[in-house]
């Protein structure tokens, strides 16, 4: 979310900062699956969504981890 600034950020917690409005419930989603796929979990098998289509400014993109690391 620091990649949003905070006026988006701010704008999309419509009445707390503990419920987001669609938009930013949408990015933490794909913050998520991005995560999943870039990393070791064996729940990335399970993923269909393509990493590329996640990947940008927003979310930046994969880095390379080590298999042997836990995450």
């Amino acid at each position: 979310m620091h990649n949003l600034g905070p006026q988006i950020v701010d704008a999309n917690y419509p009445f707390d900062h503990t419920h987001t409005a669609p938009y930013l419930a949408d990015v933490v989603a794909q913050s998520f699956v991005l995560g999943l796929k870039c990393g070791t979990s064996p729940l990335q098998d399970w993923v269909v969504n393509a990493t590329a289509r996640l990947e940008g400014a927003v979310l930046g993109t994969c880095l390379s981890a080590n298999a042997s690391v836990p995450i």
